[in-house]
């Protein structure tokens, strides 16, 4: 029998599919390297046996990041979730187990948060009845006082805080260099991909293999756990 958590909590992976990243993020010809973060991010969640959803700029609405980021995470309760957690898809040392640290973590009535070592955050879970759409979108979004500006709205209500491990998230080109040099078990395909961008290795990258369509298709993946289907309005 399914656990309370598999029942009330859900995943939202909020992420640009891999052509729009390109555009959002200074790093060259990393199309390849953005389909397979978003691949792993997906087999992680897939792991952790809950209920998950993708949005991309597809499903994604508002303005601003802070106004797409809340809006989704509002209809993520919308389907009748009580519990969310956030994650990006460029954190490639994400593990299952701390989605799952996390699940408990809001069953407990507790915030989650995993900081980012660039002063933002990997993961952020939330209760619904903790849940501000207002302030929320007023946070300091993409800087380096986003991490710290959540935990302060957060803890003005009271609410008690569990903090996960500080992991690096890959946003920029020395972001890779640093990935690269201090994280030697990464998969094979991610060492050639982010070698490749850096210019570091002459021979062919091996070819990532396609396993979604070119643009994530409806940009809804959820394998192996209740189907959700989520369409653009």
């Amino acid at each position: 029998m399914p656990s309370i958590s598999h029942m009330t909590t859900a995943v939202l992976v909020f992420a640009y599919s891999p052509s729009e990243e390109v555009r959002h993020k200074p790093i060259p010809k990393a199309n390849a390297l953005y389909y397979e973060l978003t691949a792993k991010t997906l087999q992680t969640v897939e792991k952790s046996g809950l209920s998950y959803f993708l949005f991309t700029e597809h499903e994604q609405t508002g303005s601003n990041f802070g106004e797409r980021f809340t809006n989704a995470i509002q209809a993520v309760f919308d389907h009748g979730f009580d519990k969310v957690i956030t994650i990006g898809n460029d954190t490639p040392e994400l593990k299952a187990s701390q989605i799952k640290s996390a699940s408990i973590h809001l069953d407990k009535g507790e915030f989650v948060l995993g900081p980012s070592t660039d002063g933002g955050f990997y993961l952020m879970g939330i209760h619904k009845s903790h849940f501000d759409a207002s302030k929320l979108m007023d946070i300091p979004w993409q800087t380096n006082r986003t991490a710290t500006a959540v935990l302060n709205l957060v803890q003005q209500n009271n609410i008690s805080v569990a903090r996960l491990e500080t992991l690096s998230d890959l946003d920029c080109i020395s972001d890779l260099k640093n990935f690269i040099k201090y994280n030697s078990s990464l998969p094979p395909v991610f060492i050639d991909l982010i070698l490749s961008i850096l210019g570091v290795k002459s021979q062919e990258v091996p070819h990532t293999q396609n396993i979604f369509s070119k643009d994530f298709g409806n940009s809804f993946y959820n394998k192996g756990s209740p189907i959700i289907h989520l369409y653009q309005a």
